[in-house]
């Protein structure tokens, strides 16, 4: 009887471990994703002008989405499971702040060579 209570805990944890898992691969996915549409943004220069869309999946679920342009990095967390990204600049804001939360589909601009996302 105990072998089967251990085999079931086992089996479990396992369950438990791959649900996380999932999760910090998807805000990863998520983080080298809104990298990539900054970089594109900062590559056309001067004047470019892109939508900022979230995927859907982290449309639907409980995120956080924090850009920090000091640092150069973007952060995602999902369900509990934080990924961090490196930007292609420093020179990011949202118009008045260099570190900020992205909660919703917005613009990314590129002005004078400064990337503006909202």
């Amino acid at each position: 009887m105990s072998i089967l209570v251990i085999a079931l805990l086992i089996y479990y944890q396992g369950q438990e471990d791959a649900a996380n898992l999932g999760q910090y691969v998807e805000a990863e996915r998520v983080c080298h994703e809104t990298a990539m549409q900054i970089s594109a943004v900062v590559s056309a220069g001067s004047g470019t002008e892109a939508a900022f869309l979230r995927p859907q999946i982290v449309a639907a679920r409980n995120y956080t989405l924090r850009v920090s342009g000091s640092d150069r990095s973007a952060s995602v967390e999902i369900g509990g499971k934080t990924a961090f990204c490196r930007l292609a600049t420093s020179n990011i804001s949202n118009g008045t702040h260099a570190s900020f939360y992205i909660n919703q589909d917005t613009t990314i601009r590129n002005v004078g060579g400064g990337v503006v996302i909202g």
